[in-house]
């Protein structure tokens, strides 16, 4: 997660952004130098898991910042068709991939996060709530030569 671009917002989390997934990907991806890269995890299933969630990052608009990975992981609980306990439990199965997770969780950012969260809880749960269709957690790459404000015009999703 990184904590130093607090102000820098990219053009993928613009909700009219005419950039396709891909490049949207590419975007986050440039921008995020230490991230897990899904190509490089210790199994397939744990880089699917890696890439599926890069993926809801930019089709929701969301950066890695402490306060829209939190709120990244409770949209996905809502609005994309991924069963908690798999979510959950699968990040936990690799303990290499779990434990870079973690380490890179700011203590006060997160208790920042959280209380953030909670004020933006009723306005996340009234989007997802609101969508028209649930993002893929499997098969979202069906989506990446698509635009974004496309994707969100199909889904009836609106980014924070």
């Amino acid at each position: 997660m990184n904590s130093t671009r607090a102000s820098m917002r990219l053009r993928y989390q613009d909700q009219d952004s005419k950039l396709t997934l891909r490049e949207g990907l590419a975007e986050y991806y440039a921008s995020n130098k230490d991230l897990i890269d899904p190509s490089a995890t210790s199994t397939p299933e744990m880089g699917l898991y890696f890439a599926s969630h890069d993926a809801s990052h930019v089709a929701f608009g969301t950066s890695t910042d402490i306060e829209d990975e939190l709120l990244n992981d409770v949209w996905t609980f809502f609005a994309v068709d991924v069963k908690y306990r798999y979510y959950v439990s699968e990040l936990t199965t690799t303990k290499e991939e779990a434990l870079k997770v973690v380490k890179g969780i700011p203590f006060w950012g997160t208790i920042r996060g959280i209380g953030l969260l909670a004020w933006r809880l009723p306005a996340l749960i009234w989007r997802s709530r609101t969508m028209t269709k649930k993002w893929p957690w499997r098969g979202w790459e069906a989506y990446l030569d698509r635009p974004l404000d496309e994707i969100r015009r199909e889904l009836g999703l609106k980014v924070f």
